[in-house]
């Protein structure tokens, strides 16, 4: 499974963006989208690992988290990250790799 969420284009099915709501006080609707994102692909990889026990591969499976730190939103500008001015190097070697292996 491969996914771009939190990244453009910013959009989740209603229910995940509307169950967050009485979460994000004062109101604020960039907050509330990134966090009902985050939500919606943690539910998606909880159906995948489900979906993995279910079928008995789970303990034969070898999952990978990677990220690639990216920049704020909404403009996802990573040069911030670099001391020289006007240099935007590869920054996602910065992000984590998670590995999940049941022995």
């Amino acid at each position: 499974m491969c996914v771009d969420i939190v990244h453009g284009p910013l959009q989740v099915p209603d229910a995940n963006y509307n169950a967050f709501a009485k979460f994000i006080q004062p109101p604020n609707p960039q907050r509330q989208l990134y966090h009902s994102m985050v939500n919606y692909i943690d539910g998606a990889i909880g159906r995948v690992v489900t979906d993995l026990k279910e079928s008995g591969l789970y303990d034969n499976t070898l999952i990978c988290f990677n990220a690639d730190n990216g920049g704020p939103l909404p403009s996802g500008n990573n040069c911030t990250l670099h001391i020289l001015p006007y240099r935007c190097w590869n920054t996602h070697t910065l992000a984590k790799l998670w590995l999940w292996l049941i022995l």
